[in-house]
């Protein structure tokens, strides 16, 4: 008799401490990952096609109407790349003629320099990143070539907490003395989301170039 009592008030302990433990977990509900906060479909679709280069003006309207998400997520059309020199490089061979005779090295000037920066925006304005490439180098007057590569880099200026910065994807300077003399560089950058997780990659790149007579030229893009 003692025995089965013994067994029944095992049983009930066992049962209760089964049902205490049960009442301290989450729910289903509140344990899954933010079921408040999962990923509406068609936002994800719309972040695809941004992520694509293939928005329409509907996705962007639909993630205006979510801040949380339009300060982070870029808006194609207000992507800018501009072009900085060093001081009067426009101007660095204005009035000068070739001293020396065919194949002569004159005098190197170095100090030149050009940098392309590429700037995206979010939907809200803000900045998503700026990025920026350096080409830095030496021009021979006399042959009116660019005669060597001086210093190359590129660097992130400005970069939300959404992104990833990740390796150079490009790193590439055309021989030299040469004119013109090309240099490319690009980055890989990667955006992560809560909610929504690493959905877009960038590439932003940029490619300068440099002429013996003092003429620039660049491009870029993201």
């Amino acid at each position: 008799m003692f025995s089965k009592c013994r067994s029944l008030f095992t049983v009930m302990v066992v049962a209760a401490l089964g049902l205490a433990t049960l009442a301290a977990l989450p729910s289903a509900a509140s344990a899954s990952p933010g079921r408040a906060g999962a990923a509406d479909p068609a936002v994800v679709a719309a972040l695809g096609r941004i992520a694509a280069g293939t928005s329409t003006a509907s996705d962007l309207a639909l993630i205006s109407g979510r801040p949380e998400l339009a300060k982070v997520v870029a808006d194609p059309s207000k992507t800018t790349i501009t072009r900085t020199s060093s001081a009067g490089a426009a101007d660095l061979l204005a009035g000068r003629k070739p001293a020396g005779g065919a194949g002569i090295s004159g005098i190197e000037y170095c100090g030149n320099w050009i940098e392309v920066t590429v700037t995206v925006y979010t939907i809200l304005g803000f900045v998503l990143f700026r990025w920026m490439h350096h080409a830095g180098f030496c021009i021979d007057y006399d042959v009116g070539v660019v005669s060597r590569w001086e210093s190359r880099y590129d660097r992130m200026i400005e970069v939300d907490p959404t992104i990833i910065v990740l390796g150079r994807t490009v790193d590439d300077a055309s021989p030299v003395p040469a004119s013109p003399a090309v240099s490319t560089m690009q980055r890989h950058l990667q955006q992560c989301i809560l909610t929504y997780g690493c959905w877009a990659n960038w590439y932003p790149w940029a490619q300068t170039y440099a002429w013996g007579n003092g003429s620039w030229g660049y491009r870029g893009g993201a």
